[in-house]
Parts: structure tokens; sequence; C-alpha cells
């Protein structure tokens, strides 16, 4: 069986079409669209689409300034878990006093520095993060771009869609 898992798949150029499909998603819902629950039984769209702007701020401040703000309390899965969680959960709750079109704002302002910091990167270079999922230990950064592709921009325009019965 021959290890493909070294072969990188080059998805960085894939990262302002779906960035772009999301704003024009976003730009599509109506004020009732945004209140609709999840399935995060506690986040409406809203939430849903403000963690979205998290994951563009806060992997900017982690990858491109080196910035990591709050450290985990420990090494454990379980520790990162609820760190991750609590941190979601405060930037949710922050961005409830956020208008659905300044998050359009935000997300039309940090998408495209999120897209292009990607295309700044060596694919074959080590990446800061591990991709753990995907039971890596140490990624390289075309591991860590695949990554953002499928958590951020593919899952969360077919997960935004569904939400509103758009599918």
């Amino acid at each position: 069986m021959s290890k493909k898992t070294n072969i990188p798949i080059d998805v960085v150029d894939l990262l302002p079409v779906l960035d772009g499909k999301l704003i024009e998603l976003l730009k599509s819902l109506s004020l009732d669209d945004w209140q609709k629950q999840t399935i995060a039984k506690l986040w409406t769209v809203k939430d849903v689409v403000a963690h979205l702007l998290d994951g563009n701020i806060r992997t900017l401040s982690i990858l491109r300034d080196n910035y990591f703000g709050e450290q985990p309390p420990g090494n454990s899965y379980p520790e990162l878990v609820g760190f991750l969680n609590r941190l979601n959960a405060d930037w949710v709750k922050a961005m409830k006093r956020t208008s659905p079109q300044m998050l359009i704002f935000l997300h039309e302002m940090t998408g495209p520095v999120f897209c292009d910091y990607f295309k700044t990167l060596n694919p074959t270079d080590g990446s800061l993060l591990a991709v753990d999922w995907a039971g890596e230990t140490e990624s390289k950064n075309w591991m860590e771009i695949a990554r953002e592709y499928t958590e951020n921009g593919c899952t969360s325009n077919r997960y935004v869609t569904r939400l509103i019965n758009r599918a």
C-alpha cells in the first residue's frame, strides 16, 4: 500500500473561491435566516458565521503573526477541547452584539487576507500546527491549507446553506 499522505494536495487557489461563495451566501440571508437554530443547539446561523470569522482572525494571529494569546491549561486532549470550547463560546457571546451586516463586512475584510496568507507559504515546509484529526503530530503547510479548505471552506458553506434550507 503506497503512502499517499505525503503527496501535497494543492487547494490554495480554491480558498478565495470558497470565501467568495460564503460572502455571496451571507449577503443572500434574510434577517430570519440569521436567527435560525443550528444543530449546534446553543448556536444560531449568526453564531456559526461569527465562529467562522473567529477562525479567520485566530488563524492569522497564530500562523501569520505567531501570536497565541491565551494558552491551553494543559496538554491533554480533554483540556484542549475544553479550552477551545470556552474560546469559541466567549467569541460567539461577544459577537451577539454585532449585526449581520457587520459580520459580513468583517468577513469581507479578513477573508482575502486569510486566503492571501496561505498563498505565501511553501506547501512542503512544516506547519506551526498539526492536523491532529488526520492522525498527524506534525503537518506540512499543504495539509494545513487542505484542513482550512475542508473545515472552513467546503464544510461551512454547505453547513450554512443546509441550515437555511437552500441545499
